[in-house]
């Protein structure tokens, strides 16, 4: 589903078709951003390994790489050149092992505890949030990462942001609540089945195998 057809949806429900509209498509378009944030927290379910930051480059003898906030949780973590398979842990472990990435997402950054003599590529799978913000000139773009079934949630707590704000003529309390508690639920009902359904995924056995 594109941006603007979302919007049109919210119009047409909320009778709010005509200009001057009660909420701009600029204002939608920013609720629908902060939507796509609170989903992909909420349900943990925009995995990525594609994408430029899940790849690292790691110079000789560095050991401190960034942090990309974005990120939500980090998977798995494999050295392309040898295929070390890291451990990903706190950066408060007080023994890590050898082959560890430590985690201390509030400075901003990771620590490798090996030293490798010679450039590596990190290859990252991880749970994000979404890559970047639209704008109202993505408008008419596919509203990325988000299954089919599910823009309807995503229509929920954009309600809940447009009847939120207290000096705004649809100013409404009570649906505003009404709508985030639909949305939170929904959000948990996605994540629950999601685990339900990798719990029910027989284990493979995966071999990463690399051009170097």
């Amino acid at each position: 589903m594109k941006a603007c057809e979302l919007v049109k949806v919210y119009r047409e429900e909320e009778k709010d078709t005509q200009a001057p509209y009660f909420t701009s498509d600029f204002m939608l378009v920013n609720y629908l951003n902060d939507a796509l944030t609170e989903f992909a927290k909420k349900t943990m379910s925009f995995y990525d390994s594609t994408s430029a930051l899940t790849q690292l480059y790691v110079a000789v003898g560095q050991h401190i790489l960034p942090f990309d906030q974005r990120i939500l949780e980090i998977k798995n973590a494999i050295v392309r050149e040898t295929g070390d398979n890291l451990r990903i842990i706190s950066a408060n472990v007080a023994d890590p092992n050898p082959y560890s990435l430590l985690l201390n997402s509030e400075a901003g950054e990771m620590i490798l505890t090996k030293k490798y003599h010679y450039p590596v590529n990190i290859q990252l799978r991880v749970i994000r949030k979404p890559l970047k913000r639209l704008t109202l000139e993505d408008i008419n773009q596919a509203i990325p990462d988000i299954d089919e079934e599910d823009y309807r949630v995503l229509l929920h707590y954009i309600k809940y942001s447009a009847f939120s704000v207290a000096d705004a003529d649809i100013f409404d309390p009570n649906r505003a609540a009404t709508n985030l508690a639909l949305f939170e639920q929904k959000c948990q009902q996605i994540k629950d089945q999601n685990l339900r359904r990798r719990s029910a995924i027989q284990p493979i056995a995966m071999e990463w195998i690399w051009n170097v």
